[in-house]
């Protein structure tokens, strides 16, 4: 396995677009998908290979100079859970650190929000001990903007 910095545009967009399809009930929405696969382009991005196939990615941005923020990440159903996301989050922290950032942040569920998925993204979000940024509780019934 390898993880590489992607700088091509498209190929996050359809790196994007080929793991999100796969998460169904974490991107089951299907404006909000294409938003993601859209928005993601602009951004920090690094994916995860076994040879020619993406098994995952970490996409961020950096804001007020100082602040790093995990935009959106996917990995494989069958590759979560064995240290392929603590490996790409390092990648993308360390090129936030290289950059100055003190911080990183992301955007999140509130935990009172009903969804089958909830355990494992709370879990996600304690495991680095991230800033909570911004707290929605109606995904599903709202838009989510993908900034």
């Amino acid at each position: 396995m390898k993880i590489e910095r992607i700088f091509d545009s498209s190929e996050k967009s359809r790196l994007t677009a080929q793991i999100l399809r796969q998460l169904p009930d974490w991107f089951g929405i299907e404006e909000a998908l294409t938003d993601y696969i859209s928005a993601v382009s602009d951004k920090m991005f690094f994916a995860a290979f076994d040879a020619e196939k993406c098994l995952g990615f970490f996409a961020g941005e950096i804001h007020y100079e100082r602040t790093g923020e995990i935009y959106l990440c996917g990995i494989l159903p069958e590759f979560h859970g064995n240290g392929l996301g603590t490996k790409l989050y390092q990648k993308l922290e360390k090129a936030f650190f290289q950059q100055n950032c003190d911080t990183v942040v992301v955007k999140t569920l509130a935990v009172n929000v009903k969804m089958k998925i909830m355990p494992k993204h709370v879990s996600f979000i304690k495991k680095w001990a991230l800033q909570k940024s911004l707290i929605y509780q109606n995904f599903g019934v709202q838009k989510i903007p993908a900034c």
